[in-house]
């Protein structure tokens, strides 16, 4: 009877210890065989900050991540707030590029989405870092600096001038795969005021697709229009294998902002 007693008492622990685990909101880690790039890691505040991307950093538009594990447990971090600063040291001057933060609303499995516009790449003599500024609602917060490798990219972001003398960049996210036959297209568009960038949602695009080999175009594409932070979705049609030039006109409130292009081999 004493043994049964003793065995029931250590299935109730047991038990309780169990349910309380669960009860505490634990979240396991992002398995090993996640298919991003770990760019860095470090540890801040009794906090592991981790940074990953899709692919090698190039100029133009980049997708960033960030994981925040508590460094006592390993648990995930879900409801940090973060503070992206990217730099290019030139030597002589510095300056930083477009940023998309990444908020606590976004977050997706375990990790915060985020993005960059590196305007340049780095070499020996110009090299980029980027800053990572953390808070947790347990008032835990830091700051790492990461030094951060960015290559020559396919679709490097194009520099206009605005009315004033302001700097528009101009990126277009990469095409994963494009097809002959109708292409999603997206662009980002940011004003650079004394190294502060911020999205522009105001303009007119108008996309006009070429083939300079062949000296044609091609039907039904549909214009970029604005769905807010700076983005500008549409439709081009490739009507075959080959080199096209995506040519951009930007209009602002019936006034030419600019034209460019961006190459592209199917």
């Amino acid at each position: 009877m004493k043994n049964c007693t003793l065995f029931s008492a250590i299935i109730f622990v047991v038990t309780l210890m169990s349910c309380s685990k669960n009860d505490t909101g634990v979240t396991p880690t992002i398995p090993t065989s996640i298919q991003k790039i770990k760019l860095a890691e470090g540890f801040t505040a009794g906090t592991k900050l981790e940074l990953y991307a899709d692919d090698t950093l190039r100029t133009g538009y980049n997708r960033l991540y960030i994981r925040a594990l508590d460094s006592a447990t390993n648990a995930v971090i879900r409801d940090a707030q973060f503070t992206l600063n990217p730099t290019m040291d030139m030597g002589s001057m510095t300056h930083s590029c477009p940023t998309e933060q990444p908020t606590s609303s976004q977050i997706s499995g375990d990790l915060f989405p985020a993005a960059a516009i590196f305007t340049m790449d780095g070499n020996d003599a110009q090299q980029w870092s980027l800053s990572i500024s953390f808070r947790s609602t347990a008032r835990k917060e830091g700051t790492l600096t990461f030094p951060i490798s960015v290559v020559k990219g396919m679709f490097p972001p194009k520099i206009l001038l605005d009315s004033k003398g302001n700097e528009i960049i101009l990126a277009m996210l990469p095409l994963a795969k494009p097809i002959v036959g109708m292409n999603d297209v997206e662009f980002a568009v940011f004003s650079n005021t004394s190294d502060v960038y911020t999205p522009i949602d105001d303009l007119t695009m108008t996309i006009t697709p070429e083939m300079p080999s062949m000296g044609h175009g091609s039907p039904n594409n549909v214009n970029p229009t604005t769905k807010g932070n700076g983005h500008y979705t549409g439709k081009v049609n490739f009507i075959m294998t080959g080199e096209w030039k995506i040519n951009l006109a930007l209009n602002r409130a019936g006034t030419i902002v600019g034209k460019q292009f961006f190459m592209i081999t199917l």
